[in-house]
């Protein structure tokens, strides 16, 4: 699976690609939410999940983050794109109304393997 992985922290941002590269996926990189934004818009097409930070340093960019793609994919594509929303802060509520998973912080390969599982058998929410 492509995933781009969206964390502002250099150093998890680097132990979140191991484990998703430990996990068998390809991973692709951005360390803002502007970034992020262009990398969708390049890659809109390949993406297949995005696991975004929400703080990016500033509150709730993750989320803007996944809104961007969800209008991005709407106007470049059939199918639909996965979402993991992770923060250190509770945003369960939050991260369930964007049509995400909640990873909290910290967390292991455990926690992101199950929180890509749970992504990829959720029913997908129209945006």
């Amino acid at each position: 699976m492509k995933i781009l992985l969206v964390e502002d922290d250099e150093t998890v941002r680097e132990m979140t690609e191991l484990f998703l590269t430990n996990l068998g996926h390809k991973v692709v990189m951005a360390d803002s939410k502007h970034s992020a934004c262009h990398m969708i818009q390049e890659q809109v097409k390949e993406l297949e999940l995005i696991l975004t930070d929400n703080d990016l340093p500033t509150l709730d960019e993750g989320l803007e983050v996944i809104d961007f793609a969800q209008r991005a994919t709407r106007l470049c594509r059939d199918t639909d794109i996965y979402f993991v929303l992770m923060s250190g802060r509770d945003k369960w509520f939050e991260a369930e109304e964007a049509g995400a998973v909640f990873l909290p912080k910290p967390f292991d390969l455990i926690g992101v393997a199950t929180a890509i599982q749970a992504a990829t058998e959720k029913e997908l929410v129209a945006a």
